[in-house]
């Protein structure tokens, strides 16, 4: 996997007027892993396997909610 200690945003998805969540995706597309916009620079986030649903939406979690892929909006 790539360096862990650099974080390359890939998409941001907004879900109030002040916080946001940028995800990145690993260079294989199997894993991704969430930054919020409000936590400190030194958070690490944690790489995480893709999901799919039944519908074969695929999504990841973030502190026990659901974020699908579709709803970030790519940079």
């Amino acid at each position: 996997m790539e360096n862990t200690n650099k974080y390359v945003t890939h998409g941001v998805k907004t879900l109030s007027n002040t916080f946001s969540l940028l995800i990145e995706l690993s260079d294989s597309g199997d894993a991704a892993r969430i930054h919020p916009t409000y936590e400190s620079k030194k958070a690490r986030p944690r790489w995480q396997e893709i999901k799919f649903n039944e519908e074969g939406l695929p999504y990841i979690t973030w502190y026990n909610s659901i974020h699908y892929l579709n709803e970030f909006i790519k940079f």
